[in-house]
């Protein structure tokens, strides 16, 4: 079930302005909560930003939400959690091969993760980025993984 929505932070002054005020802002045409039954925010802190802080550090459970017409956005309400700490970072460093996730779909995009790459296949149209170029620019990754042909 898709009931997490994976929130991108462009900087610091955004994770301290969810954590004072505990909601999040995201464009109303970017997701459709209803039929995605989003009920959690996790906040994705992206490496080249936040360094070794990067990663999903935190999650919430979404109150309620809001639409704010000025931007045309939905301001989600929540009460953050933190996801780990940095002793189970280490632990979860050490999943076995087995427990990992090797592949899941978004709508009708199947992506596979393998230990150097991440793919995408959409019908027969097939997107390939490396691991290391992901761990760099994950939205821009993301993006090309999703693109579809037209």
């Amino acid at each position: 079930m898709r009931n997490v929505l994976i929130g991108s932070l462009k900087d610091k002054e955004q994770l301290e302005a969810n954590f004072k005020y505990n909601f999040y802002h995201i464009p109303k045409d970017k997701v459709n909560l209803a039929k995605n039954n989003i009920n959690y925010i996790a906040l994705y802190q992206s490496k080249t930003i936040f360094k070794e802080d990067g990663g999903i550090l935190w999650y919430g459970k979404i109150k309620d939400v809001e639409l704010v017409k000025r931007k045309d956005e939905f301001r989600l309400f929540m009460e953050l959690k933190r996801r780990y700490s940095k002793i189970s970072i280490e632990a979860d460093n050490g999943i076995d091969d087995e427990s990992k996730i090797k592949a899941f779909n978004i709508d009708d995009v199947k992506i596979i993760v393998d230990g150097e790459s991440i793919m995408s296949v959409i019908g027969e149209n097939v997107i390939r980025v490396s691991r290391d170029e992901f761990l760099k620019r994950p939205m821009r990754c993301i993006k090309g993984l999703l693109k579809r042909d037209k």
